[in-house]
């Protein structure tokens, strides 16, 4: 998800709870596949295609500093193929601390990360 900068400075619980909201249904979601498709479907895509491309698809909230390296491979990967014409600053499009903090909370639906 992306939020504004000014809006981490200013309302960081209500970012807090937003990460957590997304944790939560992420983790739902990933026990629950056919509830997935389903919403997933409202979008366009036929449940069919969505049960076919599922390999290819990943329900994630887990960021860290290698989900950060794999996404500066990406961008640099686009920028290459001409997809991009330049990459982000990933220092601001990636602030981990509400991850962080989620995790270290042990709120999460995830055995990894509960206390």
């Amino acid at each position: 998800m992306l939020v504004r900068g000014d809006t981490i400075s200013k309302q960081p619980g209500w970012i807090n709870r937003l990460v957590l909201a997304h944790v939560r249904a992420t983790e739902y979601l990933r026990g629950h596949q056919d509830e997935w498709f389903k919403k997933a479907s409202e979008f366009g895509t036929p449940m069919k295609i969505l049960a076919r491309a599922v390999s290819n698809m990943e329900l994630a909230w887990d960021m860290d500093a290698s989900f950060v390296r794999k996404a500066r491979a990406l961008g640099k990967r686009m920028q290459a193929l001409g997809v991009i014409d330049r990459q982000p600053d990933y220092g601001k499009l990636f602030n981990l601390s509400f991850v962080d903090e989620v995790k270290a909370s042990g709120l999460t639906n995830s055995p990894k990360h509960q206390k």
